[in-house]
């Protein structure tokens, strides 16, 4: 077979295995998102969330995820206020925690990764645990802007699925992150 032709065939079978996901970028007042086409954007159920979406479930699980996005005025308690409150959401054992902080895009970010059994806000807990829960938590400071809350919660595989992209989100690189180590 020529160069020309094997070269061609290998372009080709790699193009018909590779999947590009199609982006969006949303405003979400100061916050820039650049998402995947497939979250959809949907009302947010409460008047306290500026944006909310639905990430498509990944395989085995059995519920979508969703991303609430949330910014207050006086920067609504900052890491020190909400990461307890997140924390809040699961029953302590098993849980499993990993706090990172880096710097994106948008700013500075505290990033809480969090897995056990989900059982919910502290306005609205679940009527039955999530036994296989994660939250996956952004709090990004916008200098001069404000600090804007992003929470992603569902089941362990969904959430693992739209891990990479959730940092994408708000220009975060994983690679350059260091751990976190709160003053609670």
């Amino acid at each position: 077979m020529p160069a020309k032709t094997a070269l061609t065939a290998l372009l080709v079978a790699v193009a018909a295995t590779t999947t590009f996901a199609e982006e969006k970028t949303v405003e979400v007042k100061d916050l820039t998102l650049t998402v995947p086409e497939g979250w959809k954007q949907t009302k947010p159920a409460s008047s306290l969330r500026l944006a909310q979406f639905e990430i498509p479930t990944a395989k085995g699980d059995s519920e979508a995820a969703q991303l609430a996005i949330f910014s207050f005025p006086g920067g609504g308690g900052g890491v020190k206020g909400n990461l307890p409150r997140w924390l809040g959401e699961f029953k302590t054992d098993g849980r499993k925690v990993v706090l990172k902080e880096g710097k994106g895009s948008q700013g500075a970010y505290v990033l809480a990764d969090i897995k056990g059994e989900h059982i919910g806000t502290s306005f609205r807990r679940r009527p039955k645990p999530l036994k296989d829960g994660r939250l996956l938590g952004a709090i990004v400071t916008i200098e001069g802007k404000g600090i804007y809350f992003l929470k992603l919660v569902g089941q362990d595989a969904t959430i693992e699925a739209a891990a990479k992209d959730f940092r994408a989100a708000i220009g975060a690189d994983a690679k350059k992150e260091k751990d976190y180590e709160p003053s609670l």
